[in-house]
């Protein structure tokens, strides 16, 4: 997943990417992925293409969360 998404900000182990299996459509399993800590959060959706056997990237946006 990293080497996939080339995430930007802080990420430690042991648990530097989180991933929760969305749903199938067709032969493309959705992959929510979320990575970093505040102030910059990563999230992604990944697909994971069962005739292909390789991962593609859907989209990737940062969050960015400031003190008030």
């Amino acid at each position: 997943m990293i080497k996939l998404l080339q995430p930007k900000g802080k990420i430690d182990e042991p648990n530097p990417l989180t991933a929760e299996i969305k749903e199938w459509k067709g032969d493309d399993l959705f992959v929510s992925v979320g990575w970093g800590f505040e102030p910059v959060i990563g999230k992604a959706v990944v697909a994971w293409n069962l005739s292909q056997h390789k991962w593609r990237a859907i989209s990737k946006a940062y969050q960015r969360k400031f003190d008030e």
